[in-house]
């Protein structure tokens, strides 16, 4: 786990088993830098579903919507999780 993956990996993980919501978001923000800077779509899918579920879990039904729409490739930003340019 001393390998950029493995990090990028364990900080989603991380966020996803735990039960504090603040530090749950403060490791998934940290996973989804890791998960880009790595260009892992896989990775940073997983990622994103995580965010999206610590938004439900915060009733922010808006938040999550964004972060799964994303995740599956249809982002409203730039670029969506397999990092190909958005029409």
């Amino acid at each position: 786990l001393d390998d950029a993956v493995g990090l990028a990996n364990a900080s989603w993980m991380r966020a996803s088993l735990s039960d504090e919501l603040e530090e749950a978001a403060e490791w998934a923000q940290t996973a989804e830098s890791r998960c880009r800077a790595i260009d892992s779509p896989t990775a940073l899918a997983h990622c994103l579903e995580v965010r999206a579920l610590i938004e439900l879990r915060r009733g922010r039904r808006e938040g999550h919507r964004r972060r799964l729409s994303h995740s599956f490739g249809r982002g409203d930003d730039r670029t969506n999780c397999n990092g190909r340019n958005r029409q």
